[in-house]
């Protein structure tokens, strides 16, 4: 799956961690947003772009005072 993720100022997962099976890789397009993956912490910015193994527990929040765009690329090995 290909999405567009805007993320609203103060914006984030939610404060629990997301876990599932597959790969989730993805383009800061604008803004700046923290991405968590496991006991790491990433400050990435526009141009930055980033991989992992999605069954790290993982979670994200917008660190801009404005809105933060991110193209995110998601791979489930999931059925359905």
């Amino acid at each position: 799956d290909v999405l567009m993720l805007s993320i609203e100022p103060g914006g984030s997962s939610g404060l629990e961690p997301w876990s599932r099976s597959g790969e989730k890789a993805g383009l800061v397009l604008t803004g700046c947003f923290e991405l968590t993956i496991g006991d790491q912490v990433y400050r990435l910015e526009e141009g930055d772009s980033f991989q992992f193994d999605s069954r790290v527990p993982h979670r994200f929040r917008n660190l801009s005072d404005q809105e933060s765009r991110v193209l995110w690329i998601i791979r489930s090995n999931e059925p359905g």
